[in-house]
């Protein structure tokens, strides 16, 4: 069984709900003009734009910012910008970087059928948030809203939940949609509140029921965790599909888990590969990695690994860690893309960087191998032991191991087989056995030599067998009668013979017939072969 592990089994895992909204990429050029972008996708056009996959979407516009004081809205589409047509994002901030702060310039924009022109001119954030806290102050909602987003984000003002949530709840108890969910967020986070996931429902199905697409998404997670209510799976899908009818891609990701899982609708990985889709597009990066998972299981759709890099691929872009991993493994398997240890051995670092302990635990056996770079025994069990840490069964199973050992007489331990056998060639098998014995700390001068010399096995090999187990009398060697320890003890011998190890150099003449006629005797279950007799005469030498 390989010891690389895909994270492929698709599991209904929602982690905590969202942080409420941060600021956009260009975090400079929406407070200037007062608007965040999203490039225009199939799902977003179809909602909002007709089809039509020219210009950009509006997501979101600043309360009492410059696009709000001129009546741009969230859905509207940007065509063009001073009668210079809009491509994308990039060529939208290109044009709006030239615009002089003090001038008006003109924007054209499709509100679903109709086509408007608006004239804008640029202001400074300050000015923006002025007239906002003097706005929130007369109790205008939505100014309480933005100003409790500010608050929460820290977003021109220092970070304060405490503050945030005071202005949240003024505009959520005039019945601000956004503020409510904002308001569930803080509560479900315990962010300037103490964590109540009652209250957080609550806040939820109020901003849900005004049709607040992020809350219905929210809700359905509630459901589904059962958090702050019983746990009901119909009633997460009706939430989700409630979302996804407004184009939210969050609940598109999570309506894709029910399908795979069958909860709250009969299982279908078709319809969960089009859900996936569907977020997947919207540049979410669970979805893109979850749409790569489906494509490397075949489920829902033909399996097709090239198309499961090129999803690993865009949700590794976004620095998902558990694409990260998987994309390591596709270059450490060869699927999909040419067989590369060195760039699987990248991808699992970045992800185990970010502390995702699927990747630590295969980088550390990367380590221990030395495969797509340096071996090193030390660096190997560091990661093995940050994977344990967080749970990883196999890096848990790997350090119970080397404890277990350190705390026993040497050599008279099962080896796990499947660290054995696991590699299909003879070189990666014996180096596994021989690192992870290194690393239980059998023999320090040969653990030290490993970490010196990543060359230690094939230029001191002799030596390394002979202080190595020295350490032990021939009686140590066979405590207990483990017959299934000593013939992998045995292979292990052989084959670490069949290598760099020169019998000759250790055997002895006198008294050799002697010796493997009583060896043979006493311990049959060694079997006859030479090499073997050989091996534990010139030890037997070496302790007489």
């Amino acid at each position: 069984m390989s010891i690389f592990r895909f994270r492929f089994s698709i599991l209904i895992v929602f982690l905590v709900l969202l942080h409420i909204s941060g600021s956009p990429a260009n975090s400079e050029e929406k407070l200037y003009l007062g608007v965040d972008l999203k490039k225009m996708t199939p799902s977003l056009a179809q909602t909002h734009n007709n089809g039509n996959l020219e210009g950009v979407l509006v997501a979101s516009v600043v309360p009492f910012g410059p696009a709000d004081e001129v009546g741009i809205r969230f859905g509207d589409t940007i065509l063009e910008l001073n009668r210079k047509e809009v491509k994308n994002i990039e060529s939208f901030l290109d044009e709006l970087k030239k615009i002089d702060d003090s001038k008006s310039f003109l924007l054209l924009i499709r509100r679903k059928t109709k086509i408007l022109y608006k004239v804008i001119k640029l202001e400074t954030h300050s000015q923006t948030l002025k007239k906002i806290v003097s706005a929130a102050s007369n109790s205008n909602p939505d100014a309480q809203s933005y100003l409790g987003e500010i608050y929460a984000n820290g977003k021109g003002v220092t970070q304060d939940y405490a503050e945030a949530v005071n202005w949240l709840r003024k505009a959520a108890n005039q019945g601000n949609a956004k503020a409510q969910k904002d308001l569930g967020e803080m509560y479900a986070n315990g962010h300037g509140v103490l964590k109540d996931y009652v209250e957080s429902v609550k806040w939820f199905r109020e901003a849900a029921y005004q049709g607040n697409a992020k809350a219905q998404n929210n809700l359905g997670v509630m459901y589904v965790n059962g958090h702050g209510v019983l746990k009901d799976y119909a009633e997460a899908v009706k939430w989700f599909y409630k979302a996804v009818n407004q184009g939210n891609a969050n609940a598109q990701k999570n309506l894709g888990f029910m399908y795979v899982n069958g909860h709250g609708v009969l299982q279908d990985y078709a319809e969960a590969v089009k859900w996936f889709h569907a977020a997947g597009i919207q540049g979410n990066a669970n979805a893109q990695n979850y749409l790569g998972e489906m494509y490397v299981n075949g489920q829902g759709i033909l399996q097709d690994y090239a198309e499961a890099v090129k999803w690993y691929q865009k949700s590794a872009e976004q620095k998902n860690a558990v694409a990260l991993n998987n994309l390591g493994v596709m270059y450490q398997e060869g699927r999909g893309v040419n067989q590369d240890y060195k760039e699987a051995r990248k991808w699992y670092l970045q992800s185990a960087q970010q502390e995702y302990p699927e990747a630590q635990y295969n980088l550390g056996i990367f380590y221990l191998n030395g495969w797509g770079g340096s071996r090193d025994a030390v660096v190997a069990n560091s990661w093995m032991l940050k994977a344990s840490v967080q749970g990883h069964l196999l890096a848990k199973e790997y350090i119970q191991r080397k404890e277990t050992i350190y705390k026993t007489k040497p050599y008279t331990n099962e080896i796990d087989e499947n660290y054995y056998t696991s590699s299909p060639d003879w070189d990666s098998r014996k180096n596994l056995a021989i690192l992870e014995i290194i690393g239980a700390g059998f023999s320090e001068w040969a653990r030290r030599e490993s970490i010196k010399n990543d060359n230690f096995l094939g230029q001191m090999g002799t030596t390394f067998i002979r202080d190595f187990l020295i350490t032990s009398t021939l009686e140590d060697l066979f405590i207990g009668d483990n017959s299934y320890a000593i013939n992998l003890k045995k292979r292990f011998v052989v084959n670490l013979m069949e290598g760099d190890v020169s019998v000759e150099s250790f055997v002895r003449e006198t008294g050799r017939e002697a010796f493997i006629q009583s060896l043979n005797t006493t311990h049959p279950e060694l079997g006859s072969t030479p090499e073997v007799a050989d091996f534990f005469y010139s030890l037997y030498l070496q302790r007489n």
